[in-house]
């Protein structure tokens, strides 16, 4: 999964929470990151964005199969998906 950053707010950490898999990034002013999660069949996924002034943007719950890559862009109040497959 790719995640795009977008924003005026300084991310501090992203939290991936998924079917198989709980991962946490820490972020130095990156525009972008991608995390890797095993997913050996169908699933789902969560993610949280959480700025520096303690604010906390999080998606809805994405179905996810294996061999899915999406790209999601997160802005300062939405988290938009741009590529699913």
């Amino acid at each position: 999964m790719r995640l795009l950053f977008e924003t005026e707010k300084k991310v501090e950490n992203v939290v991936l929470t998924s079917t198989y898999s709980n991962q946490t990034i820490q972020l130095n002013g990156q525009s972008e990151t991608i995390f890797s999660f095993p997913n050996p069949g169908e699933g789902e996924f969560k993610i949280c964005c959480q700025f520096e002034d303690g604010q906390e943007l999080c998606s809805r719950g994405h179905f996810v199969a294996s061999g899915y890559s999406p790209t999601l862009k997160i802005k300062n109040n939405t988290l938009e998906t741009i590529d699913f497959y």
